[in-house]
């Protein structure tokens, strides 16, 4: 299975197109930022297995896999059995082709000719490296006769939970249900305050988080390196998830709410894209010293 690999300095990038155009390892002097795929995600070819994926066409899950559009009720695959939902878009399981390579930078492309999601589409993903960061761009384009409903997201997992602390603030969250859908919008508790007091071991969470008051941080104990975010405004909030019997945090940035087209307009929309129109989010990961 083919893997290209960016490096500029200590910073090494590596990528599986064939996989979602997953990230398989994104490190700095050997210390791992994202969480290196292991044998078994490339026996299986398991995107969930990787470092990163992208969420393309829609973010996170979607009821039943079903909803209305236009009058017109659209079903989609359940992608995740035994999940009752159709969950994080198409992109994460289809194979990406290479655009362009340099030593610092690779561009992917995957093109969606209607099927399971009954729109087509174009999309691409930019991956650029310097000395002390990754530079991430997703992008969508509608290539059919009809409008399309579109959100973007991006699936990191960040290895060692353990160690992590996570250092962020936020306004409010809204809370997951058992099926992992958005049930309710609340204040903030006590265990939504990440101020890096605490491993984040010491957190089950599962909700998503909106209203960012801060820049978002994330370091280890006993590492050499932390990690800053930095995102574009396109994107609507963070699914924060800590699951209690693994060793791993993701923090995603999304551009609309899980569900949210099966949702009232009060919680907010998808954006929806006239033929030919696009969208995009850049996303940063900045590495420096602790």
């Amino acid at each position: 299975m083919q893997i290209e690999l960016l490096q500029c300095g200590d910073i090494r990038l590596e990528v599986c197109p064939a996989v979602g155009g997953s990230i398989t390892r994104f490190s700095i002097e050997g210390q791992d930022i994202l969480r290196s795929a292991s044998k078994e995600a490339f026996l299986h070819r398991d995107p969930g297995s990787m470092g990163a994926f992208p969420m393309i066409p829609y973010c996170n899950r979607v009821a039943g896999g079903c909803f209305w559009f236009e009058g017109r009720q659209i079903q989609l695959l359940k992608n995740f059995p035994p999940e009752l939902c159709s969950i994080h878009g198409l992109g994460w399981t289809r194979a990406w082709s290479i655009d362009d390579k340099t030593k610092t930078v690779l561009i992917l492309s995957y093109d969606h000719d209607g099927r399971d999601w009954p729109w087509k589409f174009s999309s691409e993903q930019q991956f650029a490296v310097k000395s002390d960061r990754l530079d991430y761009k997703l992008s969508i384009k509608n290539l059919d006769s009809r409008p399309m409903p579109a959100g973007l997201g991006l699936h990191p997992f960040f290895p060692e939970k353990h160690l992590a602390r996570l250092s962020c603030s936020f306004q409010g969250r809204w809370q997951c249900d058992s099926a992992g859908l958005p049930s309710q919008f609340l204040g903030l508790e006590k265990s939504d305050q990440f101020d890096g007091s605490a491993t984040m071991n010491n957190y089950d969470v599962d909700h998503i988080y909106t209203g960012l008051n801060s820049d978002i941080g994330l370091r280890w104990d006993n590492k050499k390196y932390g990690v800053k975010f930095e995102n574009s405004e396109e994107i609507f909030g963070y699914v924060v998830y800590s699951p209690p019997k693994h060793d791993f945090l993701c923090v995603e940035p999304i551009t609309h709410l899980p569900n949210v087209i099966n949702m009232d307009e009060q919680a907010g929309t998808m954006n929806e894209l006239e033929p030919g129109d696009s969208m995009s989010i850049c996303h940063s990961f900045v590495v420096s010293e602790e």
